[in-house]
């Protein structure tokens, strides 16, 4: 039987893994989470970029009508994010990227608004 070393595992695989548990795990934490996301997000004006989106808890706390773009280095993730989508009354697309190295792969962030982001939310990043 072969001894799983989770320290050797990258932010990308071990957030894989987690992706089927992780609303259950950060469901008290992110009852007082959401509620300071909506006093932040209240204020922003223009675009948003939101780092760590995990699995999109965040989507019910934007105000309507904004355009978010939302990373994460965890495809499973997303694919749990992609789920809430269809619950925002406005536009988030989802990117998988390394936060620590946001790339133009397919489309610079400044080409989604050339005056950048009105705010950068980050809430439950973990590497």
């Amino acid at each position: 039987m072969s001894k799983v070393n989770f320290q050797d595992d990258s932010a990308e695989v071990r957030f894989d893994r987690a992706a089927r548990f992780y609303d259950t795990f950060n469901c008290f934490i992110e009852r007082f989470a959401s509620k300071q996301r909506k006093e932040i997000l209240r204020q922003a004006t223009g675009n948003i970029l939101e780092v760590g989106v995990g699995t999109g808890s965040s989507f019910k706390d934007y105000p309507p009508n904004k355009q978010i773009i939302a990373v994460d280095i965890s495809q499973e993730m997303l694919h749990r994010a992609e789920e809430k989508l269809k619950n925002y009354n406005g536009k988030i697309e989802l990117r998988r990227e390394d936060v620590q190295n946001l790339s133009s792969k397919t489309k610079p962030l400044t080409q989604y608004s050339p005056r950048g982001f009105s705010a950068l939310l980050q809430t439950h990043l973990r590497g």
